[in-house]
């Protein structure tokens, strides 16, 4: 053979190498990408998929067909948690103003006006159960519409009776209670129809100027507090939720700018609700904190070694803007503790003498000889130097439960007025002493007369004298007292426990829109690993898929999975440069799923779980812009 027809052969021999090899790089090439690639985008909030469907729905279902005033589309409770709620949507080709009239029962009616859009939702709310309710609609140029609307039953029992009204009295607001104890809020009328109802929302009810409310969800941490907070609407509806990562208990406050004040705990310690965290409204991030154990600790440490895990069990938080304080009530511990919102030092507490050791004497606030101390305390106000709070008048640091150790006991709301280190009684509605509220309880102002007591957790038809445990007792119901000068204008009995009452208007404007709502977290970027060589191998090699449910909403992943306390898994967020990172998605012991807040750059990753020594594909991406 000659030399040239030789070379012909090598190089056609080494043109075949290479093309098997460019083949194989680009057969495994395509395997990975096979492996990282297409699936189904996550692109809402897992706890808000079933109100991004209703939402969508229902704008489709608008554009698609022809609803106009005289052919008004009602969803009666549209987002499934607040059934006395409706929503009217239609489309108008008017402008101006349109007066949206509930019909009451009682001649109470109340009217509410809204601007005439193209697409219009108006929210409808405080409508009766198991009744078929009138809502009149009212336009600019004297048109009118009726609209009948019926209701189901409530699925609880919940009632109302009024004791006594004055007839006097006509305000037409509502009374919005919540309770941690029944996990669920209402409303009542004076005439005591219940014309609101939100189930799994509750510990505290907030309202802003919007016509929405700041209220507790239902999801808790391994602690046993509740770890969301909601901007809602009466409906139901969704706007905001914040997660906090080690929970709070019972108040929420909202400062001005928006900020959110609860009583959290700290992770490493026994205690909870010692620890105030503020949180920034616009990112979710806590922006301030003060640690009232660590600030107890520094007057007296021996003290502080000997104090149970629930001694601070927080019952109330106001933040005064005038005189930058901070001011938190204390059921269990029983004080009220004024602090300097800057600095967090003391200004004073109140409280009984004995229960804090000698070493807290100069920050107390002290009556005279005979003065009687309030205990185990419930939203305590601060008007200039003088001091409200509820008075369960049950001594927590004696914890008697036995019924017939407390006969005689009763709570009360008092006034107090502050005189430098000095405190006495200005005065005191107790009803007669025919009230003990042991636990549970409200005292607010409105509109600057109007005195709302709530005797939140009656022991009806208790015999004292028998013996009965107390905290075993089921029979509980509160009573709500409305006073205006000094005057009783309204007392009803209510057939559930309660620890919060808010009067609002129930004419007040709701804003309602169908934007995606906006999902916060204390929770700072979670701890990721690399994904090394073997991820990688383990990722090329999976076969097997997982059909897992992941939400996503402002950058923090999170799943519905049900683990086992042992077990444990990650998941990992590829794109198809093979960049991203590995996160623990459950870890060993952990109770709950971690809610795992994203730091990854711009871009869209793939979904995959390790679990049991083996990788899976999940069929699902995610798209960070």
């Amino acid at each position: 053979m000659k030399m040239k027809d030789r070379k012909k052969i090598i190089v056609i021999i080494i043109c075949i190498i290479l093309v098997i090899m460019v083949a194989f790089i680009i057969l495994n090439r395509n395997k990975n990408e096979k492996n990282i690639s297409g699936g189904i985008e996550v692109t809402k909030s897992l706890a808000l998929n079933n109100q991004e469907e209703t939402d969508n729905f229902i704008k489709r279902d608008l554009k698609n067909s022809k609803y106009d005033i005289n052919n008004v589309k009602v969803y009666l409770n549209p987002y499934g948690n607040s059934p006395l709620s409706a929503l009217l949507v239609f489309k108008s080709d008017k402008t101006g103003k349109i007066d949206v009239t509930v019909v009451g029962k009682n001649n109470d009616d109340f009217t509410t006006s809204y601007e005439l859009k193209k697409d219009n939702y108006i929210p409808i709310y405080g409508l009766y159960e198991n009744y078929n309710n009138k809502v009149e609609l009212k336009l600019s140029d004297g048109s009118r519409k009726e609209i009948s609307i019926q209701t189901d039953k409530l699925n609880i029992d919940l009632s109302g009776t009024v004791i006594s009204r004055s007839e006097t009295f006509t305000d037409n607001d509502f009374y919005y209670l919540t309770s941690p104890l029944n996990m669920s809020s209402y409303a009542f009328d004076k005439y005591g129809e219940v014309r609101w109802f939100l189930g799994n929302y509750f510990h505290d009810i907030v309202a802003t100027e919007n016509g929405h409310l700041y209220i507790g969800g239902s999801d808790y941490n391994e602690y046993g507090l509740s770890t969301n907070i909601y901007e809602i609407d009466y409906l139901g509806r969704v706007y905001k939720e914040y997660d906090v990562e080690n929970g709070f208990l019972n108040d929420i406050f909202i400062k001005d700018d928006g900020n959110i004040i609860v009583a959290s705990k700290k992770s490493d310690r026994d205690t909870y609700s010692d620890y105030i965290i503020e949180i920034d409204k616009a990112t979710g991030k806590i922006v301030k904190t003060w640690d009232l154990f660590e600030i107890f600790n520094k007057i007296d440490a021996d003290f502080m070694s000997k104090i149970n895990d629930n001694f601070f069990y927080n019952s109330g938080i106001e933040y005064y803007k005038e005189s930058n304080v901070l001011l938190l009530t204390y059921w269990n511990g029983e004080f009220v503790i004024n602090l300097d919102y800057n600095k967090g030092d003391i200004n004073w507490i109140f409280t009984k003498p004995t229960n804090l050791s000698n070493n807290f004497n100069s920050y107390l606030l002290k009556g005279n000889s005979d003065f009687n101390y309030p205990m185990s305390m419930h939203s305590a106000t601060l008007n200039g130097n003088i001091l409200k709070v509820f008075d369960n008048g049950y001594d927590t640091f004696i914890g008697e439960s036995d019924s017939s150790k407390l006969v005689g006991s009763y709570s009360s709301a008092n006034t107090y007025k502050i005189d430098g280190k000095n405190i006495s009684l200005v005065s005191t509605i107790d009803e007669e002493k025919q009230y003990f509220s042991y636990a549970l309880g409200d005292y607010s102002i409105v509109n600057n007369k109007d005195e709302i007591i709530l005797f939140g957790r009656e022991l009806d038809n208790l015999d004292y004298s028998s013996g009965v445990d107390i905290n075993g007792y089921e029979d509980l119901s509160s009573r709500l007292i409305e006073k205006i000068d000094g005057n009783t204008v309204l007392s009803m009995n209510i057939s559930e426990p309660s620890h919060t009452v808010l009067k609002i208007d129930a004419s007040k404007k709701v804003e309602f829109n169908l934007d995606k709502p906006a999902l916060y977290s204390t929770i700072e970027p979670s701890k990721s690993e690399k994904i090394t060589s073997s991820v990688l191998k383990l990722i090329n090699d999976a076969t097997k898929e997982v059909s897992y449910d992941f939400g996503i909403n402002n950058n923090i992943l999170q799943t519905s999975v049900q683990y086992m306390t042992f077990e444990e898994s990650k998941v990992i967020l590829i794109d198809e440069n093979k960049n991203g990172a590995v996160y623990n998605l459950k870890i060993k012991d952990k109770e709950k799923n971690e809610k795992i807040v994203l730091d990854l750059p711009k871009g869209k990753y793939h979904v995959f779980v390790y679990e049991n020594d083996e990788m899976y594909k999940t069929n699902k991406f995610i798209e960070i812009k």
